[in-house]
């Protein structure tokens, strides 16, 4: 008898399964919607497809009563649509995640909707997920109302986006997030963020205003080739700015704040000459102001900034390869006294430098440091130096070297010499 219980039991828990499984796949072919039943409320419905064919769509607040919650990849690579009206149940956007034919694919509610312009609404979404307008190549009007942050790549490649303001309740900007938004001129809000990861306005070519809100780090690549970005004010929470941050971009001056104790530098690559330190080949960049507590710069920091003429340094006791190489206008330069060495082509090409004076206690010259420095006529040599390389100095320069000392055993058959005691 128990045992007859129990089948019936289970017949009875399978033909509920298969009739809640035939209401939902009734529900899925609810034309021009396919949907599903949210597995963990039952009372919200998650649309994963539309198969209309309208350019200007709005998206039900309800199916069958149930209300529409969610967006899930439902308009990946729709060309047709150019408008897309979201009601206020909508609480969350969705990427879709998948492997096809051995390749990682992310499909975004509205990613590669080559002719979305605009986007309607959407007041009540309390979270994006990455990519979801990734390659939107035509939109124009969006507004960000909820979540705690902006995915990775959520705008990457929006290339008609001029505007977009970052409310107060976003804290984060993912990576990539605006890459390649190359109409973007605006950046306003952000009043609360305080983090903002590796490339996130890459090559954002006509960006001219932007709010670095609370951040504490301006990550690699953060504003890199950003062309017209001519001022920015780096906030006090910031502590370090790491390499490629605002490398290429149009900036005139910058203010380093005393917050700051580390600037990033590149990794060199001798076959291409890349590099990529945080303010590399800045060539509208004059005036370096600040820094008094920075302790570390990276190589090649300010390499090409072929219109500085004029530089604070803070406590660092290295000056890294090529930091200043190819500043054509810088005409004297004050090294801190804290330095204790100066590394290979430091100054090289610093055509227009006429005046610098090596601390007392420097221990380290490196190669080239000097380099077709062609303004440059004399330069003492402290008795501290220790490694020195005949190189070092072009052989146009007159060196003033102490009698006995390292570098005046090294550099001894030059013409222009003179010892002192």
């Amino acid at each position: 008898m128990k045992k007859s219980r129990i089948l019936i039991t289970i017949f009875a828990a399978v033909m509920l399964h298969i009739l809640m499984c035939s209401v939902q796949v009734k529900a899925e072919e609810a034309w021009p919607w396919v949907y599903e039943i949210n597995p963990y409320n039952q009372y919200e419905v998650i649309i994963t497809g539309y198969v209309g064919n309208e350019k200007n769509v709005t998206v039900p607040d309800s199916i069958n009563g149930i209300a529409v919650g969610c967006i899930k990849a439902a308009f990946y690579n729709n060309d047709t649509i150019k408008s897309v009206t979201i009601p206020d149940t909508i609480r969350r956007l969705e990427s879709v995640y998948t492997n096809e034919n051995g390749n990682y694919v992310v499909k975004g509610a509205f990613a590669e909707c080559d002719n979305l312009i605009s986007v309607k609404n959407a007041r009540g979404i309390e979270a994006y997920a990455e990519r979801t307008f990734e390659n939107c190549k035509k939109l124009r009007n969006v507004k960000i109302y909820g979540g705690s942050g902006i995915p990775g790549r959520m705008f990457y490649g929006c290339k008609s986006l001029k505007n977009i303001r970052i409310p107060s309740n976003i804290t984060k900007i993912s990576y990539c997030a605006f890459e390649k938004c190359l109409s973007l001129k605006k950046v306003t809000g952000a009043a609360s963020v305080t983090t903002c990861e590796t490339k996130a306005f890459y090559n954002c070519r006509k960006l001219q205003v932007v709010n670095l809100g609370k951040i504490k780090s301006i990550s690699e690549y953060m504003f890199y080739n950003c062309s017209n970005l001519k001022k920015v004010k780096i906030p006090n929470s910031v502590t370090d700015i790491q390499r490629g941050a605002f490398a290429k971009t149009g900036l005139t001056s910058v203010n380093i704040p005393s917050s700051v104790r580390y600037i990033g530098g590149g990794i060199y690559d001798v076959i291409y000459k890349l590099c990529n330190g945080a303010f590399d080949s800045c060539k509208n960049l004059k005036i370096v102001k600040g820094g008094k507590n920075v302790k570390i710069y990276g190589i090649c920091a300010f390499r090409n900034c072929t219109g500085l003429k004029s530089v604070s340094l803070g406590k660092v006791t290295v000056l890294k390869r090529e930091m200043f190489s190819g500043c054509k206008s810088l005409k004297s330069i004050k090294i801190p006294s804290t330095v204790r060495a100066l590394k290979d082509k430091t100054f090289y090409g610093c055509t227009g430098l006429k005046k610098v004076k090596i601390p007392q206690k420097t221990m380290e010259i490196g190669k080239q440091t000097f380099g077709n420095c062609t303004s440059l006529k004399s330069m003492v040599i402290p008795k501290t130096v220790e490694e020195i390389y005949t190189d070092s100095v072009d052989n146009s320069v007159t060196l003033i070297l102490y009698k006995n000392s390292y570098a005046a055993n090294v550099m001894q058959n030059r013409e222009k010499l003179l010892i002192v005691q």
